[in-house]
């Protein structure tokens, strides 16, 4: 079999794309300005093991709809995707938000790490900034686990006869 290693990162793309389920559910409504609702982010990974998962959660309209930073030590929020920026402080408002897991301790569900079909839930605090309608939506970032696609395995034995002339 031909692997063309330049093709892994359109892979990797095609594989978050495909087989990651991304929902949004439990969303509270009917909220009036200023009053403050929860949502759940569930993610369903496919079969291969993901690193470096971040959260990319967005509010359509943020005249409307605010995101709340999470509380959590398990949990980093920034305005960007660049782990060297800021991390939001605790209910900060944002119409955008990434979330970062920096621990990786399997007994937390806030890991870094999504196993092979693993499903996650994190629930998550929006305001209501003024009436009207906004969407909160979600995706993931990660790295697809390399150890997962190419696992350590043995060659073939190479062997050659040796005669010994005494």
């Amino acid at each position: 079999m031909t692997i063309n290693l330049a093709d892994l990162p359109a892979a990797t793309d095609t594989y978050i794309d495909d087989e990651v389920v991304v929902k949004i559910k439990n969303v509270t409504r009917n909220l009036e300005a200023n009053e403050e609702g929860t949502y759940t982010i569930e993610i369903t990974n496919g079969p291969v093991r993901l690193r470096d998962l971040v959260l990319h959660v967005v509010s359509s309209d943020p005249s409307n709809v605010l995101l709340l930073a999470p509380a959590g030590v398990f949990i980093d929020t920034r305005e960007t995707i660049d782990v060297n920026d800021p991390v939001l402080a605790t209910d900060t408002p944002v119409g955008t938000m990434f979330v970062f897991f920096p621990q990786d301790d399997p007994s937390f569900d806030a890991r870094p790490t999504l196993e092979p079909n693993e499903v996650r839930e994190h629930e998550f605090t929006y305001k209501g900034a003024s009436a009207g309608a906004a969407t909160i939506s979600c995706h993931v970032h990660a790295t697809v686990d390399v150890d997962d696609l190419f696992p350590r395995s043995n060659g073939t034995d190479g062997s050659k006869t040796v005669t010994i002339i005494s």
